[in-house]
């Protein structure tokens, strides 16, 4: 499984995401798939698109479940489209919503203790540098949902959700305004 560094973290209410599994539909001259590999400790998966397949581009946006969440490895907020598509396919009364910082972000102190700095622009979102494993991880948080966030030196998928925990928890920290 493929994970990059920059992200959209997805938010289902009125919807069991252990309840995913392989399914691949079409609609509206669209297609979609999904695709789900369930181990013990995580889910991920991939989410595949398109509005032409025959003849188009097949999109492909792979994904893991953090926290009841879920969070696209992509760097288009578009991609959330076609997985909210998706989850209303399966589930017509499942509210699917991007999980982002309110807009203005609001001026405010967290205190976790992998944080070693924050910088808060209204407009733009959060700039956070983050202690791991005593390496600093620079991490953006924008205000249209998108996250980018480096990696670990020789990290692995558990430093990896551990990072997305604490992303995860910064935006909910936001919410509590």
């Amino acid at each position: 499984m493929f994970f990059s560094n920059t992200a959209i973290i997805i938010k289902i209410e009125n919807f069991q995401l252990i309840n995913l599994s392989n399914l691949s539909f079409e609609e509206d001259n669209n297609f979609f798939s999904l695709f789900i590999n369930k181990n013990d400790e995580y889910y991920t998966g991939e989410m595949h698109w398109s509005n032409s397949f025959k003849l188009g581009k097949l999109n492909i946006v792979h994904f893991i479940i953090v926290d009841n969440k879920v969070v696209l490895f992509t760097s288009s907020v578009q991609n959330f489209v076609p997985f909210k598509n998706i989850i209303k396919h399966i589930s017509p009364d499942a509210d699917v919503q991007i999980f982002k910082l309110p807009l203005p972000v609001p001026k405010r102190d967290i205190v976790f203790s992998e944080i070693q700095t924050i910088e808060i622009d209204e407009y733009f979102g959060l700039t956070v540098t983050l202690n791991v494993n005593n390496e600093s991880i620079l991490t953006k948080i924008y205000t249209n949902g998108i996250i980018t966030f480096s990696m670990l030196m020789n990290s692995n998928i558990e430093e990896m959700l551990h990072i997305l925990k604490i992303i995860i928890n910064i935006v909910e920290e936001f919410h509590e305004v």
